[in-house]
């Protein structure tokens, strides 16, 4: 079952371990809240973003909270995304 970013983030503070927000339509400022979300969830260990809309700056956003020691995020899904080598580097 496909949801929203805010159905997702309200089952990633429920303890979901895996979520698909693939075809979601999530910005920057959707990184910016998934990310957020993600330092406070010890529990999330997968997540595909594949076919959303964010770019280096949303990534940029992932970075900070995959260095944060409450992330246990060990799998990401990016395909077809607008990430560039700008991007990249923050990963």
């Amino acid at each position: 079952m496909k949801l929203s970013l805010k159905e997702s983030l309200e089952q990633i503070k429920s303890g979901a371990t895996t979520i698909n927000l693939s075809s979601a339509a999530i910005g920057d400022e959707g990184m910016e809240q998934l990310a957020k979300v993600m330092t406070a969830s010890n529990e999330l260990t997968s997540v595909n973003l594949s076919w959303n809309k964010f770019t280096a700056a949303g990534v940029k956003h992932l970075s900070k909270a995959l260095l944060d020691a409450n992330c246990k995020l060990t799998k990401i899904i990016f395909y077809a995304n607008n990430l560039t080598a700008a991007g990249a580097k923050h990963l």
